[in-house]
């Protein structure tokens, strides 16, 4: 009665507001909902926002009032985020990181859900028997020590690092410095080397279950015998070179199979080294790497390099013949052929008038070997990975 005699969409008087609640009427419900009058954990069937607990305290749109009021007053925020409850999946770990970024909170702190001995979080996992380490020393609010429900602990770990790497990146660091947003800057490079350093202690991820271990789900060798193989392969892979280009060479691919990465991150770094190294932008190639392990976020930095070793002097006239042929043949003008004697008498000059044909051809090229070479290192990365799992279970 109460609601049919309210006027419009006026809320009720204080004094008109029922105490008590006798039964439970669906209908009634429906109606409150429908003029906003049900709260946020109330079911979205009965016109409530089916909020989570979590949710009902921490209110997103109360969170970005508060911050953009202190950034009008040129305060700086700091955001600290908890992941890893329940309700928590992949998509909720990004969804932070861009709600981070697009309300250009100053600095984060990703911490995941941590169950301190004596809270009530501590009593529900136990007794869900989720909790899989008593190290005390990884009760940081930084390490995976229970099983969340719906993604694995190994997952959880790796996009809360991810998120982390991203957000403290080298590229931030330069953005926010070309902006002349200097304290920000040095925030950003402050956190991409604690970054750095916690993924250098904790690389192997030795904590987690053996059946979590990211070890078994990405490219990492650390087995005696199968490295051994793959030094034998570089060596005769590298014979023939000089000392010190073996020596590059070997050192190179050795770090190369040792990544701690997926088959797609290593096999991209790889292509991207290539691309670089057959374009004839000769004396600044080592400047187009650095530049694209900034940019190209997902590649491989170390794969970049080793994908530029294609490049070697006993290659690059292969490689640059190859680039002019192909450029000349899209060209379709009449440039002079190029010969073994070219590269022997090469000057500045011949260079400028053959670079019109060599920097086409080598486009396309470097498109045709990285393809090429992309599919060779994901398959190769990919079966040393199932090797090493199957030889770790039996």
């Amino acid at each position: 009665r109460l609601f049919d005699e309210a006027p419009g969409d006026d809320p009720l008087l204080v004094q008109d507001r029922a105490r008590t609640w006798h039964g439970f009427d669906a209908e009634f419900s429906r109606k409150l909902g429908a003029r906003g009058w049900i709260g946020m954990v109330w079911p979205k069937r009965y016109g409530g926002h089916e909020r989570t607990a979590l949710e009902r305290y921490v209110v997103l749109e109360e969170m970005v009032s508060a911050i953009r009021r202190f950034h009008s007053k040129k305060i700086k925020v700091h955001g600290m985020f908890v992941l890893g409850g329940d309700d928590d999946n992949e998509k909720t770990v990004w969804d932070t990181f861009k709600f981070a970024v697009k309300e250009k909170i100053d600095t984060i702190q990703m911490s995941v859900l941590t169950p301190f001995p004596g809270t009530k979080v501590h009593a529900e996992l136990q007794a869900q028997k989720r909790i899989f380490s008593r190290d005390w020393s990884l009760y940081d609010g930084q390490h995976v020590v229970f099983l969340p429900k719906l993604l694995s602990a190994k997952q959880l770990q790796l996009n809360v690092y991810r998120a982390y790497a991203r957000f403290y990146s080298l590229r931030g660091f330069l953005s926010l410095l070309l902006k002349l947003h200097f304290r920000n800057a040095m925030f950003r490079l402050m956190g991409y080397r604690i970054v750095r350093e916690w993924l250098e202690r904790n690389r192997g991820m030795h904590w987690l279950p053996a059946a979590e271990s990211i070890r078994q789900n990405k490219f990492y060798i650390d087995s005696p015998a199968i490295a051994g193989r793959m030094v034998k392969a570089i060596s005769a892979l590298s014979e023939g070179l000089p000392f010190f280009m073996k020596w590059k060479f070997k050192k190179t691919l050795v770090r190369l199979l040792r990544m701690n990465n997926t088959p797609g991150e290593v096999a991209l770094g790889v292509a991207t080294g290539v691309f670089i190294a057959v374009l004839p932008f000769y004396g600044f190639h080592t400047i187009m790497v650095i530049i694209a392990a900034l940019l190209i976020r997902r590649a491989n930095k170390i794969a970049i390099l080793a994908g530029t070793n294609i490049s070697l002097p006993p290659t690059v006239p292969f490689i640059t013949w190859a680039g002019y042929e192909i450029g000349k043949f899209f060209l379709k003008k009449n440039y002079p052929p190029l010969g073994w004697a070219d590269f022997r008498q090469i000057t500045f000059q011949k260079v400028i008038d053959l670079y019109p044909p060599l920097l086409l051809g080598s486009f396309v090229l470097g498109l045709i070997l990285a393809a090429l070479f992309y599919v060779l290192a994901f398959i190769a990365v990919k079966r040393m990975r199932e090797r090493r799992s199957h030889a770790g279970r039996s």
